[in-house]
């Protein structure tokens, strides 16, 4: 239980990133696309878009790790939360990329 706490902290990270990202004046990224983030016109809802995507990203994050204290086989818990974390990971920078090419 003390793990998905701390688990549960981490994924906290991401929400209080979303609630920077959404204050923020200059346009916030993903990753290191420093170039591709100079050239957004829209800055305002570029931001809210990629906050919208860490909240669900955390969110996600989150759900992923709900099997590890449930009453189930370990193994299986594990791989479930691995596989989720995998694809929501793969997600998020596909998610990224075509927000960034919305908003540019």
């Amino acid at each position: 239980m003390t793990g998905f706490l701390i688990y549960a902290a981490c994924c906290a990270l991401f929400y209080v990133f979303a609630i920077y990202v959404l204050l923020s004046k200059k346009p916030a990224g993903v990753g290191t696309r420093e170039r591709k983030r100079s050239k957004v016109k829209d800055v305002r809802g570029y931001n809210r878009a990629v906050a919208k995507l860490f909240f669900a990203y955390g969110t996600v994050l989150l759900l992923c790790g709900v099997p590890t204290i449930l009453n189930i086989d370990p193994i299986a818990a594990t791989i479930v939360s691995f596989l989720g974390v995998s694809f929501a990971s793969m997600a998020l920078f596909v998610a990224a990329i075509k927000i960034e090419k919305r908003y540019r």
